[in-house]
């Protein structure tokens, strides 16, 4: 499964085809079906536009999103905070027919294969250019990248194989033989293993990342074609196009515990972020067929477009937010600390969880701090007298876009301090307060004079009070 935006493209047209090409790779009376465009690709490569071109994931930072153009032999670039301004560099021209791409862990280079020209395109994210092309194996289709960005999987549907790449280098490390048409590659997400799902043999090769060597090698149902697996690594889930169900895999074990029919079709699989459902779509079905994964039965079924194939959860920075300021004490005192709270809330619902607050006040930084559930706290040294511009600046988060909060007028009061040098403030009206003299309290004017008098006969400043 390739992350991204969702797609809807008709299989049907390349029916006769997929009949031929099955016929190549095994009994003719598999290819009844004739659901998977792809396989159709390796005896009759001018079908390819059958192929669906995809997006993927965004970047980290979920500043932009990859969208391969197999017709034009371009990569369009997305801005998703701004979906309709241009990018520079976009689109990026690439190989000839690119169908599939992944963006590195970090953000900085996106893989892109060519399915005509037998490459692999590396885009430099930060300048939306290729910075390299790679050979690969023919007609490469499928792509996944380790999730410590080392390493690039790479599936070569034509040449029953699998490019490894090395991310540092950009050169092919290792070519492992797989079985019969491989179309696409998940890797676990603890990154030591890479699952290859062979369309024409029914089966998915378990590559051991560490060595680059298949381990194992199983079988699902018939026509296998796309494959997700699930957030805490456990369950693999693999659609089966032409027996119309899903394999489902014990990923300790590589053994499937049991197949789920779905609807007619199913070429694409996503495992929701939580984990708990898988989504499915059924491309002759027109529907998507929705998984409890604690269950592994069918919980719903939704109506699609006209032949869906692909379906993603993307990481694309599209929620926005609101984001408040708070000061206490407000109003402050000279050498008086002031804890600013800044409160971030999802316009649709939910707490952003990550990213960071920037406390300002006017265009000065006062400090960042991360956001910690919808929320941040920085405490302050006593500001200036007079009155403060504040504002908090969210930074956005995987799933939260950023914004910033009003102008905050926080105003420091006088205030006194007869602590001795350095006091903010001296007492207009204690003209004795220059030569030393430091009063027991402010003046109180409920506080009996006469009696103060009679109190001590000590001398003391005219008018002043002090305590009994």
């Amino acid at each position: 499964m390739t992350p991204g935006i969702r797609t809807n493209r008709s299989p049907r047209a390349v029916r006769g085809g997929r009949v031929a090409a099955r016929t190549a790779f095994g009994p003719a009376g598999r290819a009844a079906s004739a659901l998977l465009a792809l396989v159709l690709a390796v005896l009759s490569p001018a079908l390819l536009p059958q192929v669906p071109a995809t997006a993927a994931q965004a970047v980290p930072a979920g500043t932009y999103a990859y969208v391969t153009n197999e017709g034009s032999s371009t990569v369009s670039v997305i801005d998703v905070a701004k979906p309709a301004a241009p990018v520079a560099g976009s689109p990026v021209p690439v190989g000839s027919g690119p169908v599939r791409v992944a963006v590195t862990p970090d953000g900085a280079k996106a893989y892109v294969t060519n399915q005509n020209s037998n490459t692999v395109s590396v885009i430099d994210t930060a300048a939306n250019t290729v910075g390299a092309t790679i050979p690969v194996g023919t007609l490469p289709v499928g792509v996944a990248v380790s999730p410590d960005g080392a390493k690039v999987y790479v599936t070569n549907a034509a040449g029953n194989s699998v490019s490894v790449i090395s991310t540092t280098t950009d050169k092919v490390t290792a070519t492992i033989p797989v079985g019969a048409a491989p179309l696409a590659v998940v890797v676990s997400p603890n990154g030591t293993k890479a699952y290859v799902v062979n369309s024409n043999d029914d089966s998915v090769s378990v590559i051991n990342t560490d060595t680059d060597k298949v381990t194992t090698t199983f079988n699902v149902g018939i026509g296998p074609f796309g494959a997700g697996i699930t957030p805490d690594g456990k369950k693999l889930y693999v659609t089966n196009a032409i027996d119309n169900s899903v394999s489902v895999i014990n990923a300790a074990t590589d053994k499937v515990t049991t197949a789920i029919p779905v609807g007619t079709g199913p070429l694409d699989v996503a495992i929701a972020p939580d984990g708990t459902k898988a989504y499915v779509t059924n491309g002759n079905g027109n529907t998507v067929s929705v998984i409890n994964t604690a269950t592994d039965q069918v919980a719903l079924t939704v109506q699609a477009g006209t032949g869906p194939l692909d379906v993603a959860f993307g990481t694309l920075r599209n929620g926005a937010t609101t984001t408040s300021i708070a000061s206490s004490p407000r109003p402050s005192t000279c050498r008086q600390e002031v804890t600013l709270t800044a409160t971030v809330s999802a316009d649709g619902g939910g707490t952003p969880a990550d990213g960071s607050v920037t406390f300002r006040n006017g265009t000065t930084a006062l400090g960042t701090v991360p956001l910690d559930n919808g929320s941040a706290v920085l405490v302050i040294p006593a500001l200036p007298l007079g009155d403060h511009s504040l504002t908090a600046h969210y930074s956005g988060g995987a799933t939260y876009a950023e914004s910033a909060s009003p102008v905050l007028i926080h105003t420091v009061a006088p205030g006194y301090d007869w602590s001795g040098p350095g006091r903010c403030q001296d007492r207009p009206d204690d003209p004795d307060h220059d030569h030393g003299h430091r009063p027991d309290h402010p003046e109180r004017p409920d506080h009996d004079a006469d009696h103060d008098a009679d109190h001590d006969t000590g001398h003391r400043p005219a008018g002043r009070l002090h305590s009994v």
